[in-house]
């Protein structure tokens, strides 16, 4: 919305959603979910405004635009990569996936009413709620696969319970403010 590729309608309506606030003849993109951008394509969208001709231009432009953003605060980049789905998945259902993948830098990702649509006046704001893990950070940032050669015992691990099994694995005494379990 600051940069002008999601028109709204004026006044914005905070207590709206973002399908009844944007202005669709003249929305370019827009995000749903932490790191997932789409094109208000013609043909797609049931009132996009983006031709095919313009879509991997603007595709770029806006990849270009993130990657330049700043942290105001601190002059720290926020975003590390931006992946243009229709070159980043070429072989995979690239027509499936959002058309742009947000890969964001160590601590900082969308905050939670703009993964739903909504639109903040601030750019970069203090997250003061517990976030204990996601998939925002960029690949490079946080590499890793957990492979395990034994069955999980856990009915329903999380997150909690893997650093809790890795741990007991090792040898390593766990936390008692862990909340966590061991996997196995």
């Amino acid at each position: 919305a600051h940069n002008g590729y999601l028109a709204g309608l004026r006044p914005w309506r905070p207590d709206h959603d973002l399908f009844s606030n944007a202005d669709w003849e003249n929305t370019l993109a827009y995000g749903l979910g932490f790191n997932a951008l789409y094109l208000n394509l013609q043909g797609r969208e049931p009132r996009g405004c983006v031709t095919a001709q313009q879509r991997n231009g603007l595709a770029k432009r806006i990849a270009d635009d993130l990657q330049r953003l700043r942290d105001p605060d601190t002059g720290e980049r926020i975003v590390e990569n931006v992946y243009v789905t229709r070159e980043a998945f070429r072989k995979l259902h690239a027509d499936r996936a959002p058309d742009l993948i947000v890969g964001y830098q160590p601590g900082y990702r969308c905050s939670d009413r703009s993964a739903l649509g909504g639109v903040t006046d601030c750019v970069v704001e203090m997250n003061r709620d517990k976030w204990s893990g996601d998939h925002c950070f960029d690949r490079s940032a946080m590499p890793g696969v957990l492979l395990a050669n034994r069955r999980f015992t856990a009915r329903a691990p999380s997150l909690t319970d893997v650093t809790a099994g890795i741990l007991a694995a090792f040898g390593i005494p766990i936390p008692s403010d862990m909340t966590g379990t061991p996997i196995w």
